[in-house]
């Protein structure tokens, strides 16, 4: 009697079709996962940009209305004292503030810019003219009058859905 032998295993194209199927599943799920990911980022400078344009807007109306004696509790100089000369209140205001985030721990203070985690998220510049290296960036700057902020949390930088400008007046 002549014995059929029977092998147990997968065929070769049988596990050809499963890693086929599973290297497809991954390159999806790489691709969502940049997505969300990138969302979150988008999210937290919206939200970061948010909350400094509140902070600003807040120590400045304490600063007019005389809750504080100096504008972000920059006592180092005179130049600070509330309230705020009427020349030039908006670079006095920046200066201060530059001086806040530079000596404090406040939340913003010490954050990076969640799109190129080595750069700090706060810059004291102007931005000059709008392009998609802002992206993630928080720029802080003055007109004389106000203090300039200026935040680009999606690309393209130029499209105003995807940047914040905002003059705030001390």
């Amino acid at each position: 009697m002549v014995g059929v032998i029977k092998q147990k295993g997968f065929t070769l194209i049988e596990l050809l079709v499963v890693v086929a199927i599973i290297g497809i599943l991954a390159a999806v799920g790489v691709v969502a996962y940049n997505g969300y990911t990138n969302s979150a980022k988008s999210s937290n400078i919206k939200s970061t940009c948010k909350s400094i344009e509140k902070f600003i807007r807040l120590e400045t109306m304490k600063c007019n209305t005389g809750m504080t004696d100096y504008i972000f509790d920059q006592t180092n100089s005179l130049n600070f004292l509330c309230p705020l000369r009427v020349q030039n209140p908006g670079r006095i205001a920046k200066n201060a503030f530059i001086n806040y985030v530079g000596y404090s721990r406040c939340s913003f203070c010490t954050m990076k810019n969640p799109f190129k985690q080595e750069k700090s998220l706060v810059v004291f510049n102007n931005w000059g003219t709008i392009n998609d290296n802002h992206l993630g960036y928080v720029f802080i700057s003055d007109n004389n009058t106000g203090i300039d902020l200026y935040c680009c949390h999606t690309t393209p930088c130029k499209d105003s859905a995807n940047h914040t400008r905002l003059n705030i007046i001390p």
